[in-house]
């Protein structure tokens, strides 16, 4: 296993004045960079929360959201990246981080806030606003020509008497999959949020050309750096998922009402919620099967994948086939917090840093349709467990795919995974937001307090496939499914409703 590149200063071409620090686009960024570029902007991602804040005029939200940037950029200098091409070969890209310059890094700063913030007013829709920047396509084009990658979202919601709960208002961050995801950009939410409350005097004295020191480094160097035990665990693990990837038999799939999309970036989004009691008999039952909520919902995604093939008699398969029959989600996602380590911490490391691994069940390994649902779906949860135990306990999983990758014959690559429609639908449970972000906060200096209520995401899908996110917030269990225009809404929905019924399956234990 090669090294990684690191950070490198260099001068920029257009202005030699300017410095910047740039480094080689590694691992997962490669990945979802190419799906990007390849399919339409395929998974560019928006999130944040709806909230409230009390004894906070709107004007007053504003200078401390605008001060939370200035923080954010110190602390979290990956935000302010930019990605160059690399003249010599159009697949190769890097970061590009640009130091503010002493002698004008305070209207340099300013501008890069100002162009960095969108501040609307009036009615508050999250599932307008998500559907919006599905439409929308990354980066942003500023009057120079320089692109942004991550963009802020501060919505007021106008209300023409006086609350006595106070302004009611959304943070949403709009970004690259490339440098988003929900755990990182929920934690940067979530400094945001404690820079507003604290609005810290010192935003204004920051020591300016030291930011890029925390910059994200490659997925390799920021876990560790290459393993002892390369040679065999990793070579082993590496094996086993490439096995996975070459395997000609397709998984069982779930088939969208159109083989096509019409409209690229028009994106169908519903979502549903269980009550607090409700949430946690799931998150208990969970436990007593010796199993998490991440494993409970890719079983349940992959029963209902079974379930839809046996109604239709796996028309897709021949008798002989179906031995080889396989549910394969491609991709599971674990987060890379699991690995970092010290001085890589998971609030400055801002990035893309998806440990993307697939987990297979094969159909032979499924208790027969003659079985309970519940007893099929604890098996399937059983099965799905083990595969993540295993990932999670051999520490070269971070570091796969950035193997896999780099020891191919075309490297970066030219094409991607994500084009073939057989796969079954994509799952993704962010977890417990609460764990990310602190729903209460109070400032007994001022008085202000800020409560957060609800949480939205959504994402430019530009494929085929049934997409699912899960998530807790404040004690209640969320899921929702986004579609392409290759679904009908009620053919969308009805999969939405009946996940939720397998999901339920864990608190019922007498189903058949």
């Amino acid at each position: 296993m090669t090294l990684e590149p690191q950070w490198t200063k260099k001068h920029s071409v257009a202005c030699k004045d300017v410095e910047l620090f740039t480094r080689p686009l590694l691992g997962s960024e490669v990945l979802l960079d190419c799906s990007n570029r390849m399919l339409d902007g395929f998974a560019e991602l928006n999130l944040g929360f709806t909230f409230r804040v009390s004894s906070m005029t709107p004007e007053n939200l504003i200078y401390r959201t605008k001060q939370s940037l200035r923080m954010a950029r110190f602390h979290v200098p990956s935000i302010a990246c930019a990605i160059a091409d690399d003249p010599s070969s159009p697949s190769r890209r890097s970061w590009e981080y640009r130091i503010l310059p002493k002698c004008a890094g305070e209207r340099e700063l300013n501008s890069w806030i100002e162009e960095s913030l969108s501040i609307r007013r009036g009615t508050i829709d999250t599932d307008a606003f998500t559907a919006e920047m599905a439409g929308r396509r990354l980066p942003y084009v500023h009057a120079d020509g320089h692109e942004q990658y991550v963009h802020f979202y501060l919505v007021i919601e106008d209300c023409p008497t006086k609350s006595t709960e106070g302004l009611r208002a959304a943070l949403m961050v709009h970004g690259s999959h490339i440098l988003i995801e929900a755990r990182s950009s929920i934690r940067l939410l979530d400094l945001l949020f404690e820079w507003i409350m604290s609005s810290p005097t010192e935003a204004f004295s920051l020591r300016w050309g030291t930011e890029w020191e925390r910059l994200p480094a490659g997925p390799i160097t920021a876990t560790g750096g290459p393993r002892s035990d390369w040679d065999t665990k990793g070579l082993e693990l590496m094996q086993s998922v490439g096995g996975i990837f070459m395997d000609p038999t397709p998984p069982l799939r779930v088939k969208p009402t159109r083989a096509e999309i019409a409209c690229s970036g028009k994106v169908s989004r519903y979502g549903l919620s269980f009550d607090e009691e409700t949430s946690a008999a799931i998150l208990q039952a969970c436990r007593a099967a010796g199993c998490s909520i991440t494993h409970l919902f890719d079983a349940s995604l992959a029963l209902l994948t079974v379930e839809e093939n046996e109604a239709g008699n796996f028309e897709d398969f021949g008798e002989k086939d179906l031995l080889k029959a396989h549910i394969t989600l491609n991709p599971t996602f674990i987060s890379q917090e699991h690995f970092l380590t010290p001085p890589h911490d998971s609030h400055s490391h801002f990035i893309a840093g998806l440990i993307m691994l697939p987990i297979r069940v094969p159909y032979s390994t499924i208790p027969p349709p003659s079985a309970s649902r519940r007893t099929r779906l604890l098996e399937i949860m059983r099965l799905i467990k083990h595969q993540y135990d295993n990932y999670l306990a051999n520490k070269n999983s971070p570091h796969i795919l950035s193997e896999i990758l780099t020891s191919a014959p075309e490297y970066p690559p030219t094409s991607t995974p994500f084009t073939d429609s057989r796969y079954v639908g994509i799952m993704s449970n962010i977890g417990n937001t609460n764990t990310f972000i602190t729903s209460l906060r109070s400032n007994a200096a001022d008085g202000t307090k800020l409560t957060i209520e609800d949480f939205a995401l959504g994402m430019r899908l530009t494929h085929l496939h049934l997409t699912f996110h899960s998530w807790t917030l404040n004690g209640k269990l969320a899921m929702q499914v986004q579609v392409s225009d290759a679904w009908d809404e009620e053919a969308s929905k009805e999969y939405l409703t009946k996940l939720r019924g397998i999901v339920l399956l864990v608190v019922t234990p007498y189903e058949r």
